[in-house]
């Protein structure tokens, strides 16, 4: 644990081996980060550059994969 200089045990990290959803903002592009289900519905979560909320992102479609080519 560290204290991070303040007096008080801060504990670990966890690791990242739990459900993780993807949210976006209104930005152009839009900004994608990973939430966990659990903090995102604690409560809102502000773009500081277009000061929006990020919302659930629609689910990507999986990318076509080309064919090899042959030489």
């Amino acid at each position: 644990m560290n204290d991070l200089g303040t007096g008080t045990p801060v504990p670990a990290l966890a690791s990242r081996d739990g459900v993780r959803i993807t949210i976006v903002c209104a930005c152009v592009p839009p900004r994608r980060l990973q939430a966990s289900p659990g903090s995102f519905e604690r409560g809102p979560v502000m773009c500081g550059v277009c000061m929006t909320n990020f919302v659930h992102a629609e689910p990507r479609r999986p990318r076509r994969r080309r064919a090899p080519r042959e030489l």
